[in-house]
């Protein structure tokens, strides 16, 4: 039985891990600022840069894994 849930940790954390590894594999060709929030009609009223992205999708990666 422990080694069954092991197994699903893992397969979780690896889940959990993977946006974040797919980010920083890209950082080098992402914009400098990045769109992160849109109006009604699909135009960018709010900007990023890579940094706050990058804790963003740490923070909420974590915290989906912790909920």
């Amino acid at each position: 039985m422990k080694t069954n849930k092991t197994i699903k940790e893992l397969l979780i954390g690896s889940i959990t891990v993977a946006p974040m590894v797919y980010y920083i594999y890209l950082w080098s060709s992402l914009p400098a600022t990045i769109p992160i929030h849109f109006d009604a009609h699909g135009n960018a009223n709010n900007y990023g840069s890579k940094g706050y992205i990058a804790i963003t999708l740490f923070c909420l990666t974590i915290g989906v894994y912790l909920f």
